[in-house]
This record gives C-alpha cells, sequence and structure tokens, in this order.
C-alpha cells in the first residue's frame, strides 16, 4: 500500500476519533435524559404523558442528529481517501519514472530541466516530388513528455528545430500544440507550447514535409564511418545545452511508397557529438519480397542525453 493511503486512513480513522469525542457530551446528555424519564415512568405524576412525548421529540432529534454525524464521518473519510488515492497514484507515476529513468531525471533535475521526455517516436516517409530527382521527406516526431513539474502553457521550455540543406525546401507543419512563431521560414527553431502536470505524461507531436537531396542528408554526422554511395542517412539530433532533451528511448522508422527501402548492416548509428560512435544492427521486420509500402526499416536507442545524434542509414531504390 502506498504511504500515502497510509496516510490517508490515518487521517480517516483520527475524524472518526474526533467525531466520537465531540459527540461524547451529546451521548452522556441523552443517557441522563433517559434515566430521568424512566425514573418519572416509575412515578405516578400528572405529566407523565407530557413527558414522555417530550422525551421521544428529544430522543428522535438526537437520532437525527447522531445520524447526519456519521454520514458526515463516513463522506469526510471518504473523500480523504479518495485523494489520498489520487495523489499516491501521482507520485507512484514519479516514483516509477525515476526506478524507469534514474539517471535522466537525476540529470534533468541536476540542470533544471522541466520535463524529460521517456519515449520520443520520429516517423520519416520518403517519397518522390512530381519532377526532379530529390525526395520528398515527410517527418512526424511524437514526444511523450513527462513533466517533473507543474508547467504554464506560457512558459517556454520546448524547442523544436529541423533542419534540412537547403533550409528554404523545407515547409512548416503545425502540430498537436501551440507553436510559436507562426510565420518561420527555412530551419529555425520555433517553440512549442504545452500545458503540463509534475508527474502526468502529455503528447507532443511536430512535422516537417520538406525537398531535400538524399546526397546531403545527414551531413551534420562525421565521416567516421563508410557508407555506400547510394545511401542516404535519416537522422534525429537532440541539441546540446539547454535546448536539449532527456530521453529515455527513442524510436526513429523509415519507410516509403514510392521506393523500396533496405536496411544495411549495423549502420544504425549513435553520435554523441565529439568523439564516439557507435553502431547497432537495424530492424527489418519484412521479407525482402515485401511489397513498396509495406515495409520499414526501424532502429532505438535509450537514455539519450543532450547533444547526441541518432541516425539509420537506408538505401532507397525506385
Amino acid at each position: 500500500m502506498a504511504p500515502e493511503v497510509i496516510v490517508a486512513l490515518i487521517s480517516a480513522f483520527g475524524g472518526l476519533i474526533a467525531a466520537t469525542v465531540a459527540t461524547l457530551p451529546a451521548w452522556f446528555m441523552y443517557v441522563r435524559q433517559k434515566q430521568q424519564h424512566e425514573l418519572f415512568l416509575s412515578l405516578e405524576t400528572a405529566d407523565r404523558e407530557e413527558r414522555s412525548s417530550t422525551f421521544a421529540r428529544y430522543k428522535r432529534s438526537f437520532l437525527v442528529l447522531l445520524a447526519i454525524v456519521a454520514v458526515l464521518v463516513l463522506l469526510t473519510a471518504s473523500a480523504i481517501i479518495a485523494y489520498g488515492q489520487i495523489v499516491a497514484s501521482r507520485f507512484d507515476a514519479q516514483r516509477t519514472a525515476a526506478a524507469q529513468w534514474p539517471v535522466l531525471i537525476k540529470e534533468a533535475r541536476r540542470h533544471n530541466r522541466a520535463f524529460i521526455v521517456p519515449h520520443v517516436t520520429m516517423l520519416v516517409t520518403l517519397a518522390r516530388p512530381a519532377v526532379g530527382e530529390k525526395q520528398k521527406l515527410i517527418a512526424r516526431t511524437v514526444y511523450s513528455i513527462e513533466p517533473l513539474r507543474d508547467i504554464d502553457e506560457r512558459e517556454s521550455v520546448f524547442i523544436e528545430t529541423y533542419s534540412f540543406n537547403p533550409a528554404a525546401a523545407q515547409s512548416r507543419w503545425f502540430g498537436s500544440n501551440r507553436e510559436y512563431p507562426f510565420f518561420l521560414s527555412g530551419g529555425a527553431p520555433y517553440e512549442v507550447h504545452f500545458q503540463g502536470t509534475a508527474a502526468r505524461p502529455t503528447t507532443v507531436v511536430t512535422g516537417v514535409n520538406a525537398i531535400v537531396n538524399p546526397k546531403t542528408l545527414g551531413d551534420t554526422l562525421p565521416r567516421m564511418v563508410t557508407l555506400p554511395a547510394d545511401a542516404e542517412i535519416i537522422s534525429y539530433t537532440n541539441p546540446a545545452g539547454a535546448a536539449g532533451d532527456y530521453i529515455g528511448e527513442l524510436l526513429l522508422v523509415v519507410d516509403s511508397s514510392d521506393f523500396t527501402i533496405e536496411p544495411l548492416p549495423r549502420l544504425a548509428i549513435r553520435w554523441n557529438g565529439s568523439d564516439k560512435i557507435t553502431l547497432t544492427d537495424e530492424f527489418f521486420g519484412a521479407p525482402l519480397t515485401t511489397a513498396r509500402g509495406q515495409r520499414s526499416v526501424s532502429a532505438r536507442w535509450q537514455n539519450i542525453q543532450p547533444g547526441e545524434t541518432l541516425a539509420v542509414v537506408v538505401r532507397a531504390k525506385s
């Protein structure tokens, strides 16, 4: 049982004791009135019936008052326990997040961040434009955000950037939340505003539509890896410094209905932004005979710090 619920039960029990103590004088008065009534009943007096009627009214009033007190005590105890359960659920969410992403939460709090991002899913679709040899790239990124404190929608705590070469070839896609500024050209960063409550997850979706040159995708990555001439790099860059996020897991998925997407061995790339690069296998769940539009290449990484870049290298065949 959560400690918050235990505290609520103790508080409810304390309220019950307080209500009992508060009604003790009424109990004593009732017992005294009852004894006097029984004494008068044993005597032959002229006002015997009147006294009986008076005691009956008194008894009825006392029982009604006792019932009201009992109902109020039960309602108060129920409210305390319910509130304790609500508080416990919020703290349980914090404890669960802390147990699942201890390093992220520790680092985020050390750098005074308002939230961590337990999960990011970036979906990238490659399409053939109407003319030319370039490709149309459609990216949608889904952020699962875990606020570490209450966040007002007016605060500027989430900065998003999509940058391709040339920057003028990308167009804005407005997502699930208010974005500022409305009018933005190229790959300039912009703010995404959301309302956040501590320990209560929320979701933000952003995106971009761009016309890209496959040969220039992934230009920000270091040339530490020899790639095939027809390779295309789809990357997610977590900015360094205050604009970067503390991410629990990132899933990057690439697909296309116009091209045949093929994976390349050990070319899921993780670069720390300076001198370390790690290569792992990509995930390709479909058989090679699967038709276009029914296959994807993906990779996932855990515990991502600001300044890191994640990428998958694929081959897109016409």
